[in-house]
């Protein structure tokens, strides 16, 4: 008896492992201005980190390099996004559960003056109410963040 309840709380922690991540991405009517001041379209990067050292000390040139292969086993790209002026989009992304951290960039036009790099980190499922053991849920968990783009500073909500 014993031994069927341990594997049932085995196989139930693998169907709430984090296998993707929801990211809202909102963007304000002024991001990116150019020379003129007029909002303009902007790039926002996705990556999963190990660690965020290599991630906060790298710029944004490096962190594109993909003949790094020290990079490459801290710093995975999972996808990269255009996002207007005033424009709002949902994503879903996959996520490897030995990563720990969401890493965040925005290539602004004007990249010395902005706030580009974001570090967000993925947090644990919350433990679940003790009543759920008799009435499940019936749905997995998965993480989500907000990421908030204005002017030249890229923010997450939590």
């Amino acid at each position: 008896m014993l031994l069927s309840c341990s594997s049932a709380s085995t196989e139930s922690e693998k169907e709430n492992e984090i296998k993707e991540i929801i990211i809202t991405l909102q963007a304000a009517s002024n991001i990116n201005p150019d020379k003129y001041g007029n909002a303009s379209p902007v790039r926002v990067v996705f990556y999963q980190l190990t660690e965020n050292d290599y991630f906060f000390a790298s710029d944004i040139y490096n962190l594109e390099d993909r003949s790094d292969k020290d990079r490459i086993s801290r710093v995975e790209k999972m996808g990269s996004f255009i996002i207007s002026p005033a424009e709002e989009m949902r994503i879903k992304l996959p996520f490897n559960k030995e990563n720990k951290n969401l890493g965040i960039i925005t290539e602004y036009r004007d990249i010395t003056h902005s706030v580009w790099r974001v570090v967000y980190p993925i947090p644990g499922k919350p433990k679940e109410p003790w009543y759920q053991v008799f009435w499940p849920a019936g749905e997995n968990w998965q993480p989500e963040v907000t990421v908030h783009l204005e002017y030249l500073t890229t923010s997450i909500k939590k």
